[in-house]
């Protein structure tokens, strides 16, 4: 009853002072909403402008930290060979890769690295041609990028891929410790080595992964038959995946 009457009072004729009161604030408000639009817009132009570049080293701190963290992980890629304080700035991201081969071999680590530099020469040939080159039961990876296990683990980072992953280890214990490092919407999966264990498995196979090949030896319990199975039948659900 008393919120009512109090509704009432203020919409049959609140006092002067009470409706400047509420005006202020509105106003105060948007001044706010003004001046952070013109603060963002006055940085844009920064950027945009070629007449008006402003040094990175001069932008405030807390707009580099902020545009660290808010940037994709392929722009942080970018902004790491540009700007050589993002590098500190952007030490905790993931490092992105569109193709990359991974192995605890040392020896299939000097052949995937020569390797690399005829696919880097070749590039646009093999993504023009690779959905040609890939025949019904298995497919013919390409990586631009190759790391060793003990670069990886030593690093402590996310590696993102976004297209090709390839595996090579040695053991299920290695794999254990690589998978976790592993991330972003990789559609092909090679997996070449020891061992790997099925729930090793799944958990590379992610939503986006339509192709795949496993040349290692899947590690398979009796009582988990029934879930390879239904891994299959989750995987092969289109034309595209094999």
């Amino acid at each position: 009853m008393a919120s009512c009457a109090r509704a009432a009072r203020l919409g049959n004729g609140e006092p002067r002072a009470a409706q400047f009161v509420v005006l202020s604030r509105q106003l105060g408000q948007f001044e706010a909403l003004l001046a952070q639009f013109s603060y963002c817009f006055l940085i844009m132009q920064c950027f945009t402008s070629y007449e008006n570049n402003v040094p990175f080293q001069n932008l405030p701190y807390n707009f580099k930290n902020r545009l660290a963290n808010l940037s994709s992980v392929k722009d942080v890629q970018n902004l790491r060979k540009t700007c050589p304080e993002f590098n500190k700035l952007c030490s905790h991201r993931p490092k992105w890769f569109d193709q990359v081969y991974i192995t605890d071999n040392e020896t299939v680590y000097k052949w995937a690295s020569r390797r690399r530099i005829v696919f880097q020469i070749f590039k646009w040939i093999y993504i023009i041609f690779r959905f040609g080159t890939d025949n019904t039961y298995s497919f013919r990876p390409t990586w631009q990028s190759v790391l060793h296990f003990d670069d990886v683990l030593n690093n402590n980072k996310p590696i993102f891929v976004t297209d090709t992953l390839v595996l090579h280890c040695q053991s299920i214990e290695a794999y254990e410790k690589l998978i976790p490092y592993i991330c972003g919407p990789f559609t092909r999966l090679t997996i070449h080595g020891g061992s790997i264990r099925l729930h090793q498995l799944e958990r590379l196979m992610g939503k986006n992964v339509n192709l795949v090949e496993i040349t290692a030896n899947l590690d398979i319990e009796p009582d988990e038959y029934d879930d390879f199975v239904e891994l299959v039948k989750q995987h092969i659900n289109g034309w595209r995946d094999k």
